[in-house]
Protein backbone atom coordinates (compact mmCIF):
# COMPACT_ATOMS: atom_id res chain seq x y z
CA UNK A 1 0.00 0.00 0.00
CA UNK A 2 2.96 2.64 0.57
CA UNK A 3 4.46 2.01 -3.11
CA UNK A 4 3.17 4.28 -6.38
CA UNK A 5 2.79 2.85 -9.66
CA UNK A 6 5.77 4.96 -10.83
CA UNK A 7 8.09 3.98 -7.94
CA UNK A 8 7.45 0.12 -8.45
CA UNK A 9 7.78 0.45 -12.46
CA UNK A 10 3.76 -0.07 -13.20
CA UNK A 11 3.52 3.00 -15.24
CA UNK A 12 3.02 0.68 -18.68
CA UNK A 13 -0.16 -0.31 -16.88
CA UNK A 14 -2.10 3.02 -16.30
CA UNK A 15 -3.24 4.60 -19.99
CA UNK A 16 -1.43 7.53 -20.64
CA UNK A 17 -5.17 9.25 -20.87
CA UNK A 18 -6.35 8.06 -17.92
CA UNK A 19 -3.16 9.50 -16.01
CA UNK A 20 -3.63 12.64 -17.74
CA UNK A 21 -7.18 13.26 -17.35
CA UNK A 22 -8.97 10.05 -15.45
CA UNK A 23 -11.15 10.40 -12.44
CA UNK A 24 -10.49 7.28 -9.92
CA UNK A 25 -9.37 7.07 -6.27
CA UNK A 26 -5.59 8.56 -6.10
CA UNK A 27 -6.00 10.34 -9.43
CA UNK A 28 -4.35 13.58 -7.78
CA UNK A 29 -1.98 11.74 -5.80
CA UNK A 30 -0.52 10.11 -8.85
CA UNK A 31 -0.33 12.92 -11.01
CA UNK A 32 1.64 14.77 -8.11
CA UNK A 33 4.06 12.07 -7.24
CA UNK A 34 4.15 11.89 -11.58
CA UNK A 35 5.19 16.01 -11.85
CA UNK A 36 8.26 15.56 -9.30
CA UNK A 37 9.20 12.23 -9.72
CA UNK A 38 9.06 9.65 -7.67
CA UNK A 39 11.65 9.29 -4.67
CA UNK A 40 12.65 5.82 -4.62
CA UNK A 41 12.65 2.68 -7.46
CA UNK A 42 11.87 -0.83 -8.14
CA UNK A 43 15.82 -2.55 -9.20
CA UNK A 44 17.37 -5.45 -10.27
CA UNK A 45 19.96 -6.29 -7.83
CA UNK A 46 22.47 -9.04 -8.47
CA UNK A 47 25.06 -9.83 -5.15
CA UNK A 48 28.58 -10.90 -5.98
CA UNK A 49 29.03 -14.13 -5.03
CA UNK A 50 26.86 -17.04 -4.39
CA UNK A 51 24.56 -15.99 -1.17
CA UNK A 52 21.32 -14.93 -2.03
CA UNK A 53 19.66 -12.05 -0.16
CA UNK A 54 16.03 -12.31 1.14
CA UNK A 55 13.57 -10.12 1.71
CA UNK A 56 13.87 -7.44 4.40
CA UNK A 57 18.06 -7.27 4.07
CA UNK A 58 18.48 -3.49 4.43
CA UNK A 59 20.88 -1.73 1.47
CA UNK A 60 23.46 0.71 2.18
CA UNK A 61 26.01 2.24 -0.10
CA UNK A 62 29.37 2.54 0.07
CA UNK A 63 29.63 5.55 2.74
CA UNK A 64 27.18 3.25 4.85
CA UNK A 65 24.22 5.85 4.18
CA UNK A 66 20.90 4.12 3.96
CA UNK A 67 19.82 3.56 0.10
CA UNK A 68 16.73 1.29 0.64
CA UNK A 69 15.13 -2.13 0.80
CA UNK A 70 15.31 -5.90 -0.30
CA UNK A 71 11.43 -7.18 -1.31
CA UNK A 72 12.35 -10.33 -2.66
CA UNK A 73 15.26 -12.68 -3.57
CA UNK A 74 16.95 -15.72 -3.93
CA UNK A 75 18.90 -18.07 -6.62
CA UNK A 76 17.83 -17.49 -10.69
CA UNK A 77 17.84 -21.02 -12.06
CA UNK A 78 17.81 -19.15 -15.60
CA UNK A 79 20.81 -17.15 -14.42
CA UNK A 80 22.44 -19.44 -12.68
CA UNK A 81 23.44 -16.81 -9.73
CA UNK A 82 21.21 -15.51 -7.00
CA UNK A 83 19.14 -12.32 -8.01
CA UNK A 84 16.93 -9.80 -5.57
CA UNK A 85 14.57 -7.12 -6.21
CA UNK A 86 14.46 -3.86 -4.25
CA UNK A 87 13.68 -0.17 -3.88
CA UNK A 88 16.30 2.49 -3.71
CA UNK A 89 16.47 6.40 -3.47
CA UNK A 90 16.43 7.39 -7.45
CA UNK A 91 19.65 8.85 -7.64
CA UNK A 92 21.09 5.29 -7.15
CA UNK A 93 18.70 3.44 -9.79
CA UNK A 94 21.35 2.99 -12.01
CA UNK A 95 22.60 -0.08 -13.79
CA UNK A 96 25.75 -0.47 -12.48
CA UNK A 97 25.62 0.60 -8.87
CA UNK A 98 27.12 -0.72 -6.34
CA UNK A 99 24.82 -1.34 -2.70
CA UNK A 100 25.86 -3.79 -0.13
CA UNK A 101 22.74 -5.29 1.50
CA UNK A 102 23.06 -6.16 5.43
CA UNK A 103 22.92 -9.98 6.11
CA UNK A 104 23.03 -11.11 9.64
CA UNK A 105 25.75 -8.43 10.22
CA UNK A 106 27.74 -9.26 6.75
CA UNK A 107 27.71 -6.99 3.95
CA UNK A 108 27.31 -8.24 0.72
CA UNK A 109 28.01 -6.63 -2.05
CA UNK A 110 24.94 -5.95 -4.58
CA UNK A 111 25.28 -4.32 -8.50
CA UNK A 112 21.74 -2.90 -9.51
CA UNK A 113 20.91 -4.36 -13.05
CA UNK A 114 18.20 -3.52 -15.50
CA UNK A 115 14.90 -5.67 -14.87
CA UNK A 116 14.43 -8.34 -16.17
CA UNK A 117 17.50 -10.32 -15.52
CA UNK A 118 17.69 -12.28 -18.68
CA UNK A 119 16.47 -11.09 -22.02
CA UNK A 120 13.16 -11.68 -23.91
CA UNK A 121 13.43 -14.75 -26.38
CA UNK A 122 10.18 -13.72 -28.11
CA UNK A 123 9.94 -11.17 -31.36
CA UNK A 124 6.70 -9.37 -31.26
CA UNK A 125 5.07 -9.98 -34.84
Amino acid sequence: PEIDPASGGLMWAIPKELRASGHFIGADALRSILERGPSQKRVGLKPDGRQPVRAGAALVDADGNAAGHVTSGGFGPSTGHPVAMGYVDNALAKPGIRLFADVRGTRIPMDVTSLPFTPHRYRKG
